[in-house]
Order: C-alpha cells, then sequence, then structure tokens
C-alpha cells in the first residue's frame, strides 16, 4: 500500500527528481512548485502527473 506524499520545491531538481521516483513507486504525491506562471508553466497540470505514470 503506497503512501501519500507531499513534496515543496518539485518543479526542477531534486524535488522533481523525488516526485516521479515515488510516483512511479506506487505513492500519491502531491507536487507543489512556485510561479506556475513562468518557467514551470509546462508542468502546472499535466507534467509532472504525466511522466510519473
Amino acid at each position: 500500500m503506497g503512501k501519500t506524499i507531499v513534496i515543496k520545491g518539485s518543479g526542477s531538481g531534486f524535488g522533481a527528481l523525488a516526485a516521479r521516483a515515488l510516483a512511479r513507486a506506487g505513492h500519491t504525491v502531491y507536487a507543489g512548485m512556485r510561479n506556475t506562471e513562468g518557467r514551470n508553466a509546462g508542468r502546472r497540470y499535466a507534467g509532472l502527473i504525466a511522466s510519473s505514470r
């Protein structure tokens, strides 16, 4: 049974890697990031979710 995990700072770097790895491992991951209008705009809704499935 997977755990529910909240990750702050998942727009890039270790946060993004951790969010993807934990989601692939079967956990429910809520990934937060700031500035979703700038460089993270492409990841706003589907980016991390789509790449984790």
